[in-house]
């Protein structure tokens, strides 16, 4: 085996999906892969034998937000399947819940981080990822949602939290402030509802770009660190009023 060969086995994802297999998914739906969409799978890391698959696709009662044809109201489909077989499992069909305007639905991920919520239930992530139009004023985002599968059913136990964002206003030259969050969730101890505690960590930080003699520097203007407590309320976790709009 050659050096790029090996290396190559040591990156790769042992649990990345077969190329066609959301695309597959899709077409049993009786989606049209032409339509505008984002797709994403992975196999279930404490499970292989089962994958999950995550379809959003531009909804036929999409309403009209003019411009190009991805803006629009999109429906998500998350599928639980055998890696094998690709037999669907269960299903979770939530319509137009994704919008994509100015600032446009970009992105579609799979999270299977160590979300175990107790001992026999682990959660999984979809990460969602919107970004805007405006060179002026920039703007990315990601939101995290967690699901659990029970059975045939998959149950959304964490609604759209804001997990990183960055965004700004300047010049287009130099002169500018910008705004960059990330934040990560961890299990918490205690819990509530038999249900694990989350911790949502946030660190933002804020930057000054200005121009001094020709030469465009950047000083960091403040870092901010908060931690939230996220308690499951027999039906799902609850964000601290702070957290809702965003």
């Amino acid at each position: 085996m050659t050096n790029a060969s090996a290396q190559q086995n040591k990156t790769s994802d042992p649990y990345q999906c077969a190329k066609d297999t959301a695309d597959q998914a899709a077409i049993k739906l009786g989606y049209a892969l032409e339509r505008p969409h984002q797709q994403a799978c992975r196999i279930m890391p404490s499970d292989p034998g089962k994958s999950i698959v995550a379809l959003a696709y531009l909804s036929k009662d999409s309403a009209d937000f003019g411009g190009s044809e991805e803006m629009g109201e999109y429906d998500l489909d998350i599928l639980i399947q055998d890696s094998t077989s690709r037999k669907q499992l269960s299903r979770l069909h939530l319509p137009r819940l994704i919008e994509s305007d100015a600032i446009r639905f970009s992105g579609l991920s799979i999270d299977t981080g160590l979300y175990q919520l107790t001992l026999a239930l682990r959660a999984f992530g979809i990460r969602v990822v919107h970004t805007g139009s405006s060179h002026a004023n920039p703007y990315g985002a990601s939101h995290l949602s967690l699901f659990v599968q029970k059975g045939r059913q998959i149950h959304q136990v964490l609604e759209s939290l804001l997990i990183s964002k960055d965004s700004g206003e300047w010049d287009t030259s130099c002169a500018g402030n910008f705004t960059s969050q990330s934040g990560s969730i961890r299990i918490a101890p205690g819990k509530n509802q038999d249900m694990a505690d989350l911790l949502l960590t946030t660190n933002q930080i804020n930057t000054i770009a200005r121009l001094d003699k020709d030469e465009c520097k950047e000083v960091k203007d403040q870092t901010v660190v908060n931690n939230y407590r996220l308690q499951f309320n027999g039906k799902n976790y609850l964000k601290p009023a702070e957290l809702q709009e965003q």
